[in-house]
C-alpha cells in the first residue's frame, strides 16, 4: 500500500501508512508524507506526542495554521 490520508475522525486526519509500526518505520513514513504534502524539509516535521501510539500530534515548523489548512484543502480537491 501507500501512505495516504483516508479521511477524518473528530476533526483529526486519518492516515493509512505504507510502513509497519515497528522500529519507528511508521513514524518515519508519516513524517516523510507530511514533509512532501506541506513541501517542507523532513526536519520541519516533528511528532510532538504519540510517538508510540496510533494517535499523534504533529508540528510542522515554519508554517502557519492557515497555510497548512490551505495545503490540506488543495490536497483533498485534487
Amino acid at each position: 500500500g501507500r501512505t495516504a490520508i483516508t479521511g477524518t475522525i473528530d476533526g483529526a486526519l486519518k492516515l493509512a501508512l505504507s510502513a509497519p509500526p515497528t522500529e519507528g518505520r511508521a513514524n518515519e513514513a508519516l513524517a516523510e508524507f507530511f514533509s512532501g504534502l506541506f513541501r517542507v524539509p523532513r526536519s520541519a516535521v516533528q511528532i510532538v506526542t504519540g510517538g508510540r501510539s496510533r494517535t499523534k500530534i504533529i508540528r510542522i515548523a515554519g508554517q502557519t495554521a492557515s497555510s497548512l489548512s490551505l495545503a490540506l484543502r488543495s490536497h483533498f480537491t485534487v
